[in-house]
């Protein structure tokens, strides 16, 4: 008798504890799940609900169709690696309704049934994925930000130094016009740039912009020392935004200058 009651209160204990871990299992906020092979032995309703498909439809179908192609063998190579101890990555999975969300899944080696099998579970994070590439878009808008700063504000703020130290020498107008233009043409580019740092529409093409008129403005804002600029024949126009139009021949010319020889002429 005594050995029947310590029988039975070993397996209530152990029914208990079944039912205390599968109530907490349904409850996580992470799909939880077991598999075999390509096929869902086990999924709570978080999994449904990260799916989109109903628990009889993940029972029928193969669970690799979940991740997306290109995360699939990865996802495949690292389960296999999986031993007592779970491994975490993150893959992307896609939804019934074609929606792709990023998951952390963890993996892990158990017995099912008497079988190997795996368990995983999977945690949806898509939304910090999103807040990470945000971040990344902002640092790449910075990080252009600043190239612009330190390389095309060259070109005008050369221009003002030497038209500078000619009008300290002879106190010619055209100097002082030219410093002036100089300067008009660093406030825009600083614009432009801040624009471009806000992440607002950083781009104005206008139809009709001339290719010969885009030239002839950005050689006025190049130091062309002993250079030349020489037209052939009729240019056409673009559909261009002005200012960045005018800052690419800004540095194509200033990279002739720079890097070529002392003096020739720019066709």
């Amino acid at each position: 008798a005594e050995l029947l009651a310590s029988h039975a209160a070993a397996a209530l204990t152990r029914v208990e504890s079944e039912q205390l871990y599968r109530t907490l299992v349904e409850q996580s906020h992470d799909g939880i799940y077991v598999y075999q092979g390509s096929s869902f032995q086990f999924v709570n309703d978080r999994v449904s609900e990260l799916t989109g498909y109903s628990t009889a439809e993940l029972y029928d179908m193969n669970l690799w169709e979940l991740v997306h192609e290109d995360d699939r063998e990865r996802v495949q190579r690292t389960a296999r690696e999986a031993d007592g101890a779970p491994v975490l990555r993150e893959a992307r999975i896609v939804r019934k309704d074609g929606d792709v969300r990023y998951m952390t899944l963890s993996t892990a080696r158990i017995t099912y049934d008497g079988e190997p099998a795996f368990m995983g579970a999977a945690r949806d994070v898509t939304e910090r994925k999103r807040r990470e590439e945000e971040l990344e878009r902002t640092n790449e808008r910075l990080e252009q930000f600043a190239s612009v700063v330190s390389h095309d504000l060259k070109n005008p703020l050369a221009v003002a130094e030497g038209s500078l130290e000619a009008a300290r020498e002879t106190g010619a107008d055209e100097h002082f016009d030219a410093i002036d233009a100089a300067h008009d043409r660093m406030e825009r580019i600083i614009q432009d740039v801040l624009t471009l740092a806000r992440g607002e529409a950083a781009l104005n093409p206008e139809h009709g912009v001339s290719v010969r008129e885009m030239a002839e403005r950005a050689w006025q804002t190049v130091e062309t020392e002993t250079w030349t600029i020489r037209f052939d024949g009729s240019l056409p126009t673009v559909r261009a935004d002005p200012n960045r139009f005018q800052r690419l021949f800004e540095n194509l010319f200033r990279n002739s200058v720079e890097h070529g020889s002392e003096g020739g002429t720019v066709r």
